[in-house]
């Protein structure tokens, strides 16, 4: 995760990450892989790899990202990231200059290197991420992504999620606070609806609910204040939004505004698809408000970009509808991830908030009757 107002699941990786790769290897051996999808270009290590990261060139590349002013640099543990450049695209320790890290991100931790002419970033999984993240259907989308032009350029990937992509060294990430960028972030999001992808992976925000319990229950108990009250509120939004019977799209799932990159051309990329999947498409417009820390005036506003109109009474009920369970979803997530040794600070408790406050714009009033009158309008922007 990022450091700074926005927040998400991943909250960026990278300031550039995958595209399509093709067949995974196993976890004991990892497979480099092409976006050819022609033989890996290097023979993968028959067990683990140990590299003294107090010689040679992962001292060097240490050594030249703390002389660039990575001032821990050197206390940080390079030799997984050279393992995993060596393996997935066969390019030595030798090879590898200015390895520096990213911002740490709250699912992943990736690095910036250079070999040759060209920058890379390598992004290793996060603790705990096993089970939380199906990394062939992650690989997967980035199969389908191959040729639109919306995401990264991958290079190779393997199924432990371990990644190599092409690093955007002109992009910047999104603004959620400038108009312009929140504009075009709900375009690219429309985008990405309005493409119709022939995957038929679900964005099951229930079930994960639920995984993600089970999963906190196994670490410590929740301890968010009015919890179980909370989960009774988020049952009777649950039925309320199958009553809407909205049909799915294929979502992002974490279209968070680190997840958008605005490159010096002024190219939009929508990156790290790890959560994708089908679902109703304003989810994404409501995820990306929560991760924003948006009022509920930006969050309107998001919604009314997205559609480019004025939203109806069910599009509103339902933008509304996600930021509540997407917050409670994110606080158990963060929750778990906190257990396993990672400190997000508020994130938890602030992703909580959404429920009793989205809950109650919802409960008072009107609208979630109003919005029932037009249950089964997709709502996507045409």
């Amino acid at each position: 995760m990022n450091s700074g107002p926005v927040g998400a699941p991943t909250m960026t990786d990278s300031a550039a990450s995958p595209a399509p790769s093709d067949t995974a290897g196993t976890s004991d051996s990892p497979v480099a892989l092409d976006i050819t999808g022609s033989k890996d270009r290097s023979a993968a290590a028959g067990g683990p790899v140990t590299l003294d990261t107090t010689c040679g060139e992962v001292r060097s590349a240490a050594a030249d990202s703390q002389a660039a002013g990575t001032s821990d640099s050197l206390a940080l543990d390079y030799s997984a990231p050279i393992r995993a450049i060596d393996e997935l695209l066969g390019i030595s320790q030798s090879e590898v200059r200015q390895l520096r890290p990213l911002t740490a991100g709250m699912t992943n931790t990736s690095f910036t290197f250079q070999a040759g002419q060209q920058v890379y970033v390598v992004r290793l999984p996060g603790v705990g991420t096993e089970q939380l993240i199906d990394r062939e259907a992650e690989r997967q989308i980035y199969l389908a992504l191959a040729d639109t032009g919306i995401t990264d350029e991958l290079l190779a990937m393997d199924n432990t999620g371990r990644r190599v992509a092409v690093f955007y060294s002109d992009a910047r990430q999104a603004d959620p606070l400038d108009d312009s960028d929140l504009a075009a972030s709900m375009r690219i999001v429309r985008n990405v609806h309005q493409m119709e992808l022939p995957l038929e992976r679900r964005f099951n925000i229930d079930g994960m609910i639920t995984q993600y319990e089970e999963l906190c229950s196994t670490v410590a108990p929740i301890s968010y204040p009015g919890i179980a009250e909370s989960r009774q509120r988020v049952a009777e939004l649950q039925r309320f939004r199958d009553v809407l019977a909205v049909p799915e799209v294929y979502c992002h799932g974490d279209s968070a505004p680190t997840n958008v990159l605005i490159l010096g051309n002024g190219d939009v990329k929508l990156i790290d698809w790890e959560y994708s999947g089908r679902s109703d498409p304003i989810m994404d417009v409501a995820m990306y408000g929560i991760f924003s820390y948006f009022d509920q005036v930006r969050l309107d506003l998001s919604l009314q970009l997205y559609l480019d109109r004025e939203p109806t009474a069910n599009e509103t009920a339902r933008l509304y509808l996600y930021a509540a369970l997407s917050g409670f979803l994110w606080s158990l997530w963060a929750h778990y991830k906190e257990q396993m040794g990672q400190d997000f600070g508020s994130y938890g408790l602030d992703q909580y908030s959404y429920l009793p406050r989205y809950y109650s714009q919802l409960a008072s009033g009107d609208l979630m009757a109003r919005a029932a009158q037009t249950a089964g309008n997709a709502g996507a922007a045409n």
